[in-house]
């Protein structure tokens, strides 16, 4: 029975992230072309200020509730109203400070529209205990319901918003309208409320387990956020809401095959950590096929970067095209870079993963506080630098953690660099040609996908049979 409320679970989960990214893909298509460059530099900055004040003011027991084998109602219940009061803090914080960060980034719209915008903090504690715990008892259908509400809602608001002239509004009444809606649907959904009651005592153990996974959180935080913060100080928010877009055209994708690997990748390694050479081959194998994926993908809109911008969200976004040329090459290295902490993880060494991140987030400050003097294309070129070095080290800690075969490296990624070579070589004759840049994609495309297939054939016909059994 648990074992299928466990498939069921993965069943519905996969569903709502297959339908979230189409949503998220033809919402962002919507706004690129209703919206201002200016506008989603400003939801940037809002955004990102909102989430490093969290840093510091909120504990997330979600984990702690979900690892928590049988919670009582009075933790539980303490829980909730320990969540609450964070809450208010975060709020009131956020409204102390929001003068001076208008004033710090010379940027006076962000006082109303950080304001507005702090309405979800508020929202957040009022369910989030709640959701947790239909998490925890595998509700997944839900929750699926929930997120998919959720999600068209916010997404309708959005663009209503956008079509009557709102502006960076539009984004933030998408966040508020999700957030509410899923508060409706999860307290609906879960009947359990919290009792007047209060003990920390009996949530300290569950406290401090927060507050660890909260570290580890935090500093994946700060390497992928902290950029907009310095870079809103040195560039105005048109700069900011272009190199914000390209960003997102980058990452998007990469964060998507990433983390589907990492769902499964840290489970099957954990069982294995007893061999640790199985480990290390379980870790490459995933890095090959994440890097056939991610490889080919990024250096086509590398490539084509002009064409699918102009195509799908129209010429005023011409100004984020070299940023996203390069930001591609970075999040094709992001995307097997990151894996190596669930190696860390899986031989149960967390601490050299908080290493590793602490690492990643200084070297990713000082391509961007640096490079700022410069300009924005050169905070890009140094990204792509520190995301190159901090692979590096991974590979460096893995060996001297586990030894292995250093033609590993080359073994595992040489079919993906060779689809990589021969795209530009495509495209280098396609320039020399004179062939039509339209025409140039689509057989850029059907070269990366039939060069993939040839050269991968015997993996991914294993995997499809792996994946056909599991079904």
């Amino acid at each position: 029975m648990e074992k299928q409320k466990v498939l069921k679970g993965g069943l519905y989960l996969t569903v709502v992230n297959v339908f979230s990214q189409l949503l998220s893909i033809v919402l962002n298509l919507v706004l690129a072309r209703l919206l201002d460059p200016e506008d989603f530099g400003l939801m940037a900055l809002v955004i990102t200020y909102l989430g490093f004040i969290g840093l510091f003011t909120k504990v997330g027991f979600g984990s702690a509730i979900i690892q928590k084998t049988n919670p009582t109602d009075v933790q539980i219940s303490t829980l909730y109203w320990i969540n609450t009061l964070f809450g208010v803090v975060t709020l009131i914080v956020i409204i102390i400070g929001t003068p001076f960060v208008a004033r710090f980034y010379d940027a006076p719209r962000l006082n109303d529209i950080i304001w507005i915008a702090a309405l979800s903090v508020v929202i957040n504690p009022i369910y989030m205990i709640h959701y947790k715990l239909l998490e925890k008892d595998l509700k997944f259908g839900i929750l699926s319901k929930a997120n998919i509400i959720a999600s068209v809602c916010g997404a309708i608001a959005a663009c209503m918003a956008a079509l009557a002239g709102w502006g960076v509004m539009a984004l933030i009444v998408q966040a508020i309208i999700g957030n509410l809606v899923r508060l409706a649907v999860v307290l609906r959904s879960n009947h359990w409320r919290p009792a007047l009651v209060f003990n920390f005592m009996e949530v300290k153990e569950m406290f401090a387990f927060s507050l660890k996974f909260k570290l580890s959180q935090s500093l994946l935080y700060v390497d992928r956020n902290i950029d907009y913060l310095i870079l809103g100080k040195f560039f105005n928010s048109v700069v900011l809401g272009y190199y914000s877009f390209a960003y997102n055209v980058m990452y998007t994708p990469v964060k998507r095959i990433s983390y589907i690997f990492n769902d499964v990748l840290f489970p099957t390694l954990s069982s294995l950590q007893d061999n640790q050479q199985k480990v290390v081959r379980g870790y490459f194998k995933s890095v090959e096929l994440v890097a056939i994926i991610s490889f080919p993908l990024m250096t086509v809109l590398a490539l084509h970067t002009e064409v699918i911008l102009n195509f799908l969200f129209g010429s005023k976004w011409d100004g984020a095209v070299p940023i996203v040329k390069i930001l591609c090459f970075a999040g094709a290295v992001q995307s097997i870079s990151q894996l190596g902490s669930v190696v860390f993880n899986s031989l149960g060494r967390p601490i050299v993963d908080f290493y590793f991140g602490l690492i990643r987030s200084i070297l990713t400050i000082l391509a961007i506080v640096f490079g700022a003097q410069y300009g924005v294309e050169v905070v890009a070129w140094l990204l792509l630098s520190s995301k190159l070095i901090s692979f590096v080290i991974v590979l460096l800690v893995m060996y001297r953690t586990v030894s292995y075969p250093i033609r590993y490296i080359g073994q595992y990624l040489s079919k993906a660099i060779l689809v990589c070579g021969l795209l530009l070589l495509v495209a280098t004759l396609g320039d020399i040609l004179g062939f039509s840049p339209v025409f140039m994609l689509f057989f850029s495309i059907l070269v990366g996908v039939s060069g993939t297939l040839l050269l991968n054939y015997k993996l991914l016909s294993g995997l499809f049979v792996v994946l056909k059994k599991k079904l």
